[in-house]
């Protein structure tokens, strides 16, 4: 066994009191042929969660470096990762798992590790991750789902990526799955949340993708970030896909826009999934971008053509027709103008 730790894993917890302990069984099952830590962030739980994690703490001390916030960071803007997980990290890997979801192979690690061992061209790994119900009852749901088309183990080239990043959808991989070359997470384009990593770790190389489930995301767990989103109806998911754009806006400036007409088309489709509530908004954010259909046309699948195309054009009738109107709320459409 390799003396030094080779990997860190990655664990987010506020509130998880009703989960955390399947989080951290996972983890510490594990069955590896070199040394790992596991960093737990505490982010000032109001439950038992901070009580939890000390008592696997006092278990597996030589395991565990957990951290405890007095005051939420989160709340704050402050970035968790990469202000107090990744300094600490000691490992040359990072595996993420945050506390509501869980991991069901006790070979993850070493599988994931052995892969980008032996693929030096591959920044990250990912595997098939399944679904259970807030309450651990089991849900149809995987993630890739069916529309990104990944369903072998191997190697995805970065050509492949960056279609799965912002032609096939915007999300392909759960962060349960995330294993990382540590130089990914030290990147340092100003982007946040999950899809940084992807993009980050696009910037870096190829991934290896297992065909296998070897995590758990819960749904609708309490406190999380969709769940949120969800209450917030319309205004949730304008803010969502405005700030996405943004870091895409950053990233694209960032890596020299060697990804523009996959960005562009992907902020073109963002924009009029919600153009039908807010077509002053998108038309102007459209004008912003100088973003038609003429100009992400050849960048989208034939469906899209379809399905993206009658948007626009009914989106650029409408207003010139003075029939579309701006509504605001969080009823998703039930709103008042």
């Amino acid at each position: 066994m390799k003396n030094d730790v080779q990997v860190s894993i990655y664990c987010l917890a506020y509130n998880h009191e009703k989960y955390i302990r399947k989080t951290l069984d996972g983890f510490v099952s594990q069955i590896t042929g070199f040394k790992y830590e596991i960093i737990v962030h505490d982010d000032a739980s109001t439950d038992k969660t901070a009580e939890i994690i000390r008592e696997y703490e006092a278990k597996y001390p030589d395991l565990f470096r957990p951290i405890y916030q007095t005051e939420n960071q989160h709340s704050k803007g402050i970035e968790i990762g990469r202000t107090y997980i990744v300094p600490r990290a000691k490992g040359k890997y990072i595996a993420m798992c945050e506390g509501d979801d869980y991991w069901t192979d006790n070979y993850k690690l070493q599988k994931q590790y052995d892969a980008l061992e032996n693929n030096l061209n591959c920044s990250m790994s990912t595997h098939l991750v399944m679904c259970c119900n807030e309450d651990g009852t089991d849900n149809p749901r995987v993630i890739p789902s069916r529309q990104f088309r990944v369903k072998h183990t191997g190697v995805i080239t970065k050509d492949v990526i960056k279609q799965l990043l912002w032609i096939r959808g915007s999300y392909p991989f759960h962060t349960s799955s995330y294993f990382v070359r540590k130089e990914v997470m030290l990147e340092p384009v100003n982007i946040k949340r999950d899809i940084a990593i992807l993009r980050k770790a696009l910037i870096h190389g190829d991934f290896y993708y297992f065909a296998e489930g070897m995590s758990v995301r819960r749904l609708n767990s309490i406190g999380n970030f969709n769940s949120v989103l969800r209450g917030q109806g319309i205004d949730g998911k304008v803010r969502l896909s405005l700030s996405n754009i943004e870091y895409d806006q950053i990233f694209d400036k960032y890596t020299d826009y060697a990804y523009h007409k996959e960005i562009s088309a992907f902020a073109f489709k963002s924009i009029l999934e919600w153009s039908q509530y807010r077509p002053n908004e998108a038309i102007s954010k459209l004008e912003e971008l100088s973003l038609s259909y003429a100009k992400v046309r050849k960048e989208l699948l034939y469906y899209q053509k379809i399905k993206y195309g009658m948007k626009y054009f009914k989106l650029k009738i409408g207003m010139k027709a003075g029939i579309l109107h701006d509504v605001r709320g969080t009823d998703n459409g039930k709103h008042k103008k």
